[in-house]
């Protein structure tokens, strides 16, 4: 799932506030950096790819990931039922990052 603004929060229900708030600070950062409206295809800044699948994960690593190496990975948070989020920085190019989070078995893939 793409993320850009702050109005796409809503499709986080369900995940740990932690991310959500950690997406929030992402947005943030974007915002006051490229704008709010800015068109995150064709203008700079980037966007939040949370991945909730295995084949999501495939998608992006063979497209917009493709050749690109982490910046930095970083736990968000553990859940009580263990799950454990993490967020991964790319940098596409000087002026527009793809932010990824992911989960447990889907970080150890994506860092592949």
């Amino acid at each position: 799932m793409k993320i850009w603004k702050e109005e796409q929060l809503g499709l986080l229900e369900g995940y740990p506030k932690e991310v959500v708030d950690s997406v929030n600070e992402t947005i943030g950062i974007l915002n006051d950096n490229y704008g709010t409206y800015r068109d995150v295809d064709k203008d700079l800044g980037g966007y939040i790819q949370v991945i909730e699948s295995l084949e999501e994960l495939k998608s992006l690593k063979d497209g917009i990931l493709q050749g690109l190496v982490e910046e930095y990975s970083d736990e968000i948070c553990t859940t009580e039922n263990g799950d454990v989020y993490n967020s991964t920085l790319y940098i596409a190019s000087s002026d527009y990052n793809i932010m990824v989070i992911t989960k447990n078995e889907m970080t150890d893939e994506l860092l592949k």
